[in-house]
């Protein structure tokens, strides 16, 4: 990490020396004041993506995005779908012994309204799963609730509203539900498994509308089911199940052969026999060789791997990356680039595995921010930049979800100054400034100036560095202002700006040379300990000396009397450690100098 300081001003300046400055040191109280003002405060003008009110007084990236939503029931599993059929992916939310919700998604940041789909008490350990269980062109939804009974809501759209239908009861803690053609008859039936039943099997769609069901038993040798998926996995026409059995003796990841009518035994095919706590199958299409591949994740395994079918009985196994305790973890196109990339939940922390194609990816952590359970990708504004919706179902309290942008582009925030009114025609001095740029972060400068303030001129060529503002600005405008551009590779990181001084003088006086200089000190500077100041006056006056510190306030008035002609010392006053300016006037001529105090 750097640190940025203001170039050391001369031990003494003079009105030669540009005699005035301004310096602004908080930016707290935000964008405002559209008028020019005589001293900079805590506001500043027009900004983007920058955080003025989460680190108090400085200047930094908004790194966080905007919330989603606020105070609805608390969401612990979060899953995409377009419910309203407007061409916008949706989000269904549920919770354990709360409410299953539909977020409509607006198009825009905040808020997103809900309506409760099932306002009773639903099981967090299902997530629920759209799909058109009658047939009609629309999207309803499967879940369970807490008392052991499986549901399917119908979407009665366009009315918004949500008719609930009875798929099956007593079924003690249901774990995954997952919709398909299990039959081959056209319509929607159902696969599942339940932990404390020990059973697996499917439910099959009599009427074709979601009315009258029939139980299917495929397998009762489980000892905690936990992830259900459907795919042909043998090409042969025919919906096979996929099984993540995740603890006891089994820790196995395999597959159910279909096997037609009657669909009394299904062949078992082994997937993974050791993987420790799988937790999640996802079936998805990235080698394009025939045939499925399956991405799983485990909670205890030391990896998250994709696996690609060699035969009904052999899979190879290809590693993403050497990654533990990933709860959730599924494929999506996250940068738009054509290829599927990983999003992965691990623990607290979000990750986007991104794919670099030829087997190597790249891990990105995304957020790492409260108690996290799932995220979804969609591009929600759109922008053509997806952006990660997580949700946080305990804290804060309410729960909410936060969408962060996967733009993998620099982030960068820019903020102008309120326009300053010098009150004169100006020669201008210089501009240094104090930040701390952590590595693979900047902050930058623009200044520009104006006769009169409606009448600002261009930006100037970015200034890199602190330095002389001659040639820059032209002299003999009246009006000032800075923009401050900052920016970083490292969506973790961010710089910060702490303070910025420009100095200028009366236009006219830097070329005459005319003036000699009569104040000198503090010396020593930097100042520990006692510290004199000098006046040198060719001819008596009244001399007013005093402090500022650097937000402008008066910490100090060291003299204001008159004295004779020749040099006389004063006494610096104990400060507290920080840094000053020092002010000082006679008749029409003023000098201004800056010292710091050390602890």
């Amino acid at each position: 990490m750097k640190k940025v300081i203001p170039l050391l001003l001369t031990m003494f300046l003079t009105s030669v020396n540009y005699a005035d400055s301004a310096t602004q040191t908080d930016w707290s109280e935000g964008p405002g004041n559209p008028l020019p003002v005589t001293q900079w405060s805590s506001k500043f003008g027009p900004g983007s993506c920058v955080d003025w009110a989460n680190n108090p007084g400085l200047l930094t990236l908004d790194l966080q995005r905007t919330d989603l939503a606020w105070g609805f029931p608390t969401v612990y599993e979060i899953i995409l779908a377009d419910l309203d059929d407007d061409g916008k992916q949706d989000v269904i939310g549920s919770e354990h012994y709360q409410p299953v919700i539909w977020l409509r998604n607006t198009g825009v940041e905040t808020p997103w309204p809900y309506q409760v789909i099932f306002d009773g008490q639903c099981n967090c350990d299902v997530l629920p799963a759209p799909a058109d269980m009658d047939g009609d062109g629309d999207l309803d939804i499967l879940f369970a609730d807490k008392d052991y009974n499986i549901f399917w809501a119908e979407n009665l759209l366009p009315d918004s509203s949500w008719t609930l239908h009875t798929i099956a009861t007593d079924l003690y803690r249901a774990m995954s539900l997952h919709s398909a053609d299990i039959d081959g008859d056209g319509d929607q039936d159902i696969f599942g498994c339940v932990m404390n039943n020990n059973w697996v099997g499917w439910w099959e769609n009599i009427d074709g509308v979601g009315n009258s069901w029939d139980e299917h038993l495929i397998d009762t040798a489980v000892t905690y089911p936990y992830w259900v998926e459907a795919s042909d996995v043998n090409m042969d026409g025919r919906v096979d199940l996929l099984l993540a059995d995740a603890t006891g003796q089994s820790n196995r990841a395999r597959w159910y052969e279909n096997p037609g009518s009657p669909w009394m035994f299904w062949p078992v095919h082994p997937i993974n026999n050791a993987i420790n706590v799988p937790r999640q199958i996802t079936v998805f299409e990235f080698n394009g060789q025939p045939g499925p591949e399956i991405l799983m994740n485990s909670v205890n395994a030391d990896e998250i791997c994709w696996y690609s079918q060699d035969s009904p009985d052999n899979w190879t196994e290809h590693q993403i990356a050497a990654e533990s305790t990933i709860w959730t973890a599924y494929p999506v196109d996250a940068d738009a680039d054509g290829d599927l990339d990983i999003a992965a939940t691990q623990e607290t922390t979000q990750i986007i595995f991104w794919n670099l194609g030829a087997g190597s990816w790249e891990k990105e952590r995304i957020t790492q921010y409260g108690d996290s359970r799932r995220s979804v990708v969609l591009d929600y504004e759109p922008d053509g930049i997806p952006e990660l919706l997580v949700s946080y179902p305990y804290w804060p309290n309410p729960s909410f979800l936060r969408a962060f942008d996967l733009d993998r582009n620099a982030t960068s925030g820019d903020a102008a100054s309120v326009v300053l009114d010098t009150q004169g025609s100006q020669s201008w001095g210089s501009i240094s400034w104090e930040s701390t740029q952590p590595s693979g972060t900047s902050v930058v400068f623009q200044v520009r100036s104006g006769p009169i303030y409606t009448l600002m001129r261009d930006w100037s060529d970015t200034l890199c560095t602190p330095g002389n503002l001659q040639g820059i600005l032209t002299d003999g405008d009246r009006f000032l202002q800075y923009k401050t551009i900052l920016s970083t590779s490292d969506p973790f990181l961010t710089p910060q700006l702490e303070e910025v001084t420009i100095t200028w003088g009366p236009s006219g006086i830097a070329e005459q040379g005319t003036i000699e200089p009569w104040l000198t000190g503090p010396s020593p500077n930097p100042v520990s300990g006692q510290s004199l100041i000098m006046l040198t006056l060719d001819s008596p006056g009244n001399v007013q000396v005093a402090f500022f510190d650097v937000s402008g306030r008066v910490v100090n008035v060291l003299t204001d009397q008159v004295y004779e002609a020749g040099t006389h010392s004063l006494t610096l006053p104990e400060l507290p450690a920080g840094v000053y300016l020092l002010r000082a006037e006679i008749d029409f001529s003023v000098q201004t100098l800056r010292f710091v105090v050390l602890e």
